[in-house]
């Protein structure tokens, strides 16, 4: 039986969902094993497994959208945060 903290990995996929473009620009990268993929959790509760909930990227991806929609924040702010413009992702360490 599989612990209900990692059941999210029942339901990850073989490719990268950005391949549609979902995150403004369509993935490209070449997947050549499945440790190149990662689930993410849409509403930021790691704990909420439905899969309507998840979606599966690629680590290239997942790193773009964890910095440029805010999912690195707190889940108080994640919740209503709002894609930054591309010009504005430079990363700088915070203070």
């Amino acid at each position: 039986m599989i612990p209900k903290a990692r059941r999210y990995k029942l339901f990850k996929k073989d490719y990268c969902e950005n391949v549609d473009g979902r995150l403004g620009f369509h993935c490209t990268t070449t997947i050549e094993h499945s440790c190149m993929l990662t689930v993410d959790h849409k509403d930021g509760n790691k704990e909420n497994n439905d899969p309507e909930n998840l979606t599966t990227y690629c680590a290239c991806c997942h790193n773009y959208k964890t910095v440029v929609f805010g999912d690195h924040r707190n889940i108080a702010f994640r919740n209503k945060a709002t894609p930054l413009p591309v010009e504005d992702t430079q990363y700088t360490p915070e203070q």
